[in-house]
């Protein structure tokens, strides 16, 4: 999983490539959120969004996202 951006503290192992697997049951869920910037290129950052398990889709607060790996929110120590 390289293309998953190095976030101190968030597991890397358990991320699951969004074209390959959606999840089962919709709710909130951390997602790789890239996203495309005139000015910076092509951006790629860790976000929760909204999983609709009806619609089969991410949802994000931006409409141009690409939701490309996801993973259920880890429990709190």
């Amino acid at each position: 999983m390289k293309d998953i951006p190095i976030i101190k503290g968030l597991p890397q192992e358990g991320f699951t490539a969004s074209e390959k697997n959606l999840p089962q049951t919709g709710g909130i869920y951390l997602c790789v959120v890239q996203t495309k910037d005139e000015l910076f290129g092509i951006e790629k950052n860790v976000h929760c969004c909204y999983f609709n398990h009806n619609t089969q889709k991410f949802y994000f607060d931006r409409m141009d996202a690409n939701i490309t790996y996801w993973i259920p929110i880890p429990k709190i120590p």
